[in-house]
């Protein structure tokens, strides 16, 4: 197997930057979760079975507890609790935005990136995004997503991109208009 490195290939593009931020659950999100937890391992105490099959449901549990510390709306819909991570990432967005940079967003859950896909939309034309997922049938499909990318940047200049996404899922800002 052959591996090269983005300094190997890209060597325009900056290295990167990660930003780790503690975002505390509200009140209700973290009674959510506990309610989860305790459901799950209710479930898990009443479940039989082989190692293997305990070992499947015990993934499957840690999955949804997952979930819902992205965002409520994965697992309980119904309950139409707000995510503080959601407005978390809002704020951050302006942050960068307002000082011109552009942002990658990557989730393992695709479903969670229709919900920010849903909560830029809702922030009206204030972003241009396109949004790329690992349900494209191909990387030649993900690609040309991508190439469609128009970067505007406060300025109002355009630049293209046609770079390619390299994750399972991403959600490409491209600054404000």
């Amino acid at each position: 197997m052959l591996r090269r490195t983005k300094s190997q290939v890209l060597t325009e593009l900056p290295s990167r930057t990660e930003i780790l931020r503690q975002v505390e659950l509200s009140k209700e999100e973290a009674a959510l979760y506990e309610a989860l937890r305790r459901e799950a391992l209710d479930r898990l105490a009443s479940t039989e079975g082989n190692a293997g099959q305990r070992h499947i449901q015990i993934l499957a549990e840690i999955m949804k507890l997952r979930r819902a510390c992205c965002n409520p709306s994965l697992v309980a819909p119904a309950l139409g609790l707000p995510s503080s991570k959601l407005a978390a990432f809002g704020e951050l967005l302006d942050e960068l935005l307002a000082n011109r940079h552009k942002a990658l967003v990557f989730s393992q859950f695709v479903d969670h990136l229709s919900l920010i896909r849903a909560e830029l939309a809702a922030r009206s034309d204030k972003y241009g995004t396109e949004c790329v997922s690992a349900s494209a049938s191909t990387s030649r499909l993900r690609a040309s997503a991508v190439a469609r990318v128009v970067r505007v940047t406060l300025g109002g200049q355009a630049e293209s991109t046609s770079r390619r996404p390299s994750a399972r899922g991403t959600c490409s800002s491209s600054g404000a208009r």
